[in-house]
C-alpha cells in the first residue's frame, strides 16, 4: 500500500514537470536559504551591534541634551524645566560650543544661622548623682546668677521697670511652645522640675532671650487659702535637713542654665527656722538668687539675706482671679506700680488667655516709659539705691 501511494505522487509530479527537476530546484532553494542566513548574521547582525547603545554613550546622550538646554535662552517667566526629545545623534562626535558662555549658577542660599546659647558653661558645675549642680566657678568666682541671666540695658527714657514672670514652665508641652512664640523676650520663666525635656526646653527659651529660674516645690503655709500641688519629692518643714538637702539636689540636677530659684507662695516653715537656713545657705553656695513670689511671705527674705544670696520678692500676681477683665486691671495696676516704684515684679500662670493679653498690652509699654525686664534686673535694683525711676526721671516719687 505505501508503495502504490509514492508510485501515485511520482506519477502526479512527472505529470506536472520531471523530477530531476523538482529535487534540484528544492536543493537550489535550500541553498539560497542557508547563504541568506550567513550573510545576515555577518553583516547586519554585526552592525546592529556595534552601533548599540552603551552606558558611555548614554552619559554623552544626557550631557549632549543638557548643553543644548543650557545653550537656549530661557524665558523670564515660568521656566517650567522641559523634558527634551531623545538626541538623534548619539552616536555621532558633536563639536563643542565655544561661543557660548554659561552663567554660573546661584549659590543656594544658606539657612539663617541659629544664634547658640550656651546652658552649661565650663566651670559652673559639678556631676553628682542627682546630676549636674551649679558651683561657683573656682578660677574666678563666676555665679550662675551672672553668667546664665539675659542681658538688659535700661534706656534714658525709662520711668518703671516691670518684670513679668511665668510659673510651671516646661509642665505643657504645648503651652512651652505657645509661651515662647507669643511672650514678649523679657519674660521670665520658673521651669518646672517635674517637667519632661526640660533641658531642651529651657534651651529653645534661652535661644528667645528668655531668662530661667528653677522653680522649687517647697511645703507651703497650711493657713494660705491657695491649695497647691507640690508634687513628690518636694522640700517638707517636717523633714530631717539631709532628706531635704537631698530633695533640693534633686531638683537642681534636672538641667542647667538657670540663674536662681524660685517659690511662688508662702511656705510653711517658720521665722528663723534652722532647717530653712540650711537650705538657702546652700543655694547661695552654688552661686543662685532666691526669688520669692508672693509678696505676702515674710520668711524667705531675711534667711536669704543672712545666706547673702541674691534676692526679690514679687509684688503682685496678674491673674489670681483669670478672667480677662481682672488680669487687664492688674497690668494697669502694675503699669501704676512701676512708675511709683521703679522696678515691679509680677507673676502669672501659663495659659493661652494669659499669653495674648501680655503680648497685645507689651505694645504700649514704650509710649508710656515703662520698660520690660528680666527677674535677674529686679534682683540688681532691688539690691541697689536710688530705683531706675529717679534715675530716669527726677519728678517721678521712688521708693
Amino acid at each position: 500500500m505505501a508503495g502504490l501511494a509514492i508510485s501515485k505522487v511520482k506519477d502526479t509530479i512527472e505529470g506536472i514537470f520531471s523530477l530531476k527537476v523538482f529535487l534540484a530546484s528544492l536543493a537550489s532553494l535550500m541553498a539560497t536559504l542557508v547563504v541568506s542566513v550567513a550573510v545576515y548574521q555577518l553583516v547586519f547582525a554585526e552592525a546592529l551591534v556595534k552601533y548599540e547603545l552603551t552606558g558611555k554613550v548614554m552619559a554623552t546622550v544626557q550631557v549632549e541634551e543638557h548643553s543644548a538646554l543650557d545653550a537656549a535662552p530661557i524665558p523670564p517667566e515660568k521656566p517650567a524645566p522641559v523634558e527634551p526629545p531623545a538626541h538623534p545623534h548619539a552616536n555621532e562626535n558633536l563639536e563643542p560650543v565655544t561661543h557660548v558662555t554659561e552663567t554660573p549658577p546661584a549659590p543656594p542660599e544658606k539657612p539663617p544661622q541659629k544664634i547658640i546659647i550656651e546652658d552649661s558653661i565650663a566651670g559652673l558645675s559639678e556631676e553628682t548623682a542627682f546630676g549636674s549642680l551649679p558651683i561657683i566657678r573656682a578660677s574666678d568666682k563666676l555665679k550662675s546668677f551672672d553668667a546664665y541671666k539675659s542681658p538688659f540695658v535700661l534706656k534714658s527714657e525709662t520711668k518703671g521697670v516691670i518684670s513679668i514672670v511665668m510659673i510651671d514652665y516646661g509642665l505643657s508641652d504645648k503651652l512651652s511652645e505657645a509661651s515662647i512664640k507669643s511672650l514678649p523676650a523679657a519674660t521670665t520663666l520658673i521651669a518646672s522640675p517635674y517637667a519632661q525635656n526640660l533641658q531642651s526646653k529651657i534651651s529653645a527659651a534661652r535661644g528667645k532671650g528668655m531668662e530661667i529660674w528653677m522653680g522649687l516645690p517647697i511645703q507651703g503655709d497650711s493657713a494660705s487659702p491657695l491649695t497647691i500641688n507640690i508634687g513628690p519629692d518636694a522640700i517638707l518643714s517636717g523633714l530631717q535637713s539631709g532628706q531635704n538637702m537631698s530633695r533640693l539636689k534633686k531638683h537642681l540636677g534636672k538641667a542647667t542654665g538657670y540663674v536662681g530659684v524660685a517659690i511662688p507662695f508662702v511656705t510653711d516653715f517658720k521665722h528663723s527656722s534652722p532647717d530653712l537656713q540650711i537650705l538657702t545657705n546652700a543655694i547661695a553656695a552654688r552661686g543662685l538668687g532666691i526669688a520669692q513670689l508672693d509678696s505676702t511671705d515674710t520668711v524667705i527674705s531675711p534667711s536669704a539675706s543672712q545666706a547673702n544670696a541674691p534676692f526679690i520678692q514679687g509684688n503682685l500676681w496678674l491673674d489670681k482671679d483669670g478672667l480677662k477683665n481682672d488680669i487687664l486691671k492688674s497690668l494697669s495696676a502694675t503699669e501704676q506700680l512701676a512708675l511709683n516704684k521703679g522696678v515691679v515684679v509680677a507673676s502669672f500662670h501659663p495659659s493661652a488667655l494669659n499669653f495674648a493679653i501680655i503680648a497685645e498690652w507689651q505694645k504700649s509699654l514704650a509710649a508710656k516709659n515703662i520698660q520690660l525686664a528680666p527677674l535677674s534686673y529686679a534682683v540688681k535694683m532691688n539690691l541697689s539705691s536710688p530705683s531706675p525711676a529717679s534715675h530716669a526721671e527726677p519728678d517721678v516719687p521712688a521708693e
